[in-house]
């Protein structure tokens, strides 16, 4: 505690305008001079509540992994499932696995251990992509779906014309696909 903020009495705004000042050099002394006395907890949540959501996110984790890559082998494997609707389909599966997969475990981590920050700012910065992208990727599958499902029944002709959407689509045989 520095000797400024001992006898005020909001000493956590006092630290954040003095913290600064006298730590001007780094950081990590910055943080720490402001985080030791003013940081609620180490924890984002109460026991209790921490184990209910760390056991909602294992049932999620499991029962998404299991059906995501069911989804995609299903997928693959089932030769009357080489269609465009299915290559949406295994998109968002895709899409899904990552997301479960590198988004929550930190997530599930930062519940248990939320300051500071246990791993390089690189890896919080690609956290946040990784995220970013897979939303990304979701919603604009499921924009192409819902176009090209318009397109089908709004214009059915215009499919027979074109011929971009007469092609089938090609899952792991050497001609493109996965």
């Amino acid at each position: 505690m520095l000797k400024v903020c001992m006898n005020v009495t909001d000493q956590c705004d006092c630290l954040a305008i003095e913290c600064p000042i006298a730590y001007s050099t780094s950081v990590e002394e910055k943080e720490a001079c402001y985080m030791e006395h003013c940081f609620i907890s180490k924890r984002a949540l109460d026991d209790v509540t921490l184990y209910k959501v760390t056991a909602l996110y294992l049932v999620i984790f499991i029962i998404g992994v299991f059906g995501n890559t069911a989804t995609c082998l299903v997928m693959r494997k089932h030769p009357m499932m080489k269609t465009h609707t299915s290559m949406y389909l295994i998109n968002l599966a895709v899409s899904d696995l990552v997301t479960l997969c590198v988004g929550l475990p930190f997530e599930m981590m930062m519940n248990w251990h939320q300051y500071p920050w246990p791993f390089p700012d690189f890896i919080c910065n690609l956290k946040a992509l990784i995220a970013e992208t897979t939303s990304s990727v979701s919603i604009l599958t499921i924009l192409v779906f819902a176009i090209e499902r318009y397109v089908a029944v709004c214009h059915p002709l215009y499919l027979v014309k074109n011929q971009f959407f007469k092609r089938n689509v090609s899952l792991g045989n050497g001609n493109g696909g996965l």
